[in-house]
């Protein structure tokens, strides 16, 4: 199985694997390749004010809208919980920055359904991007893009304190 059930992303199994694969490709050809990393903000509290059913429906939205916003070739995977990566063959940082934003963008101006009632909420994310450097191994191109990731996460709670 290479697809994960609750988004119809590939798994994170899947996704060490083609990590791999484009890692090698990218050296082997002095490719770019890129990596976003994906957080949606406060979805654990979703999960448990509004249950899992709900939480998983939206994950689902959410894996529908990120596969919708890039290219056949890109690599979207759910990578546990409410994490997602997105691996970008031949695509630099800017490239990379244009995808996340886009993705961003769409998803925080969405309103997911919560239940038959029409009630809606909103999900806000975080992103991170790192591009691959010649001698990167995948745990660290895998951090880079964390690494990342948590310094924007930093940035916004710093912002709304």
């Amino acid at each position: 199985a290479v697809w994960d059930n609750k988004t119809n992303l590939y798994n994170y199994r899947y996704f060490l694997a083609r990590l791999s694969n484009e890692i090698a490709r990218a050296k082997r050809y002095g490719r770019k390749l890129s990596l976003v990393a994906i957080d949606l903000d406060n979805f654990k509290k979703i999960n448990d004010e509004l249950g899992h059913l709900t939480a998983d429906r939206i994950l689902k939205d959410i894996g529908r809208l990120i596969r919708n916003s890039i290219r056949v070739v890109d690599i979207p995977s759910r990578f546990g919980g409410d994490e997602f990566f997105i691996l970008l063959p031949e695509t630099d940082l800017k490239g990379a920055k244009v995808v996340a934003t886009r993705i961003k963008n769409l998803i925080e101006e969405q309103l997911f359904p919560l239940d038959s009632q029409k009630n809606r909420v909103r999900i806000n994310l975080t992103y991170g991007l790192a591009e691959y450097i010649d001698g990167m191994t995948a745990r660290d191109f895998m951090e880079a893009a964390d690494k990342s990731l948590l310094k924007q996460k930093k940035t916004k709670k710093e912002e709304h304190e």
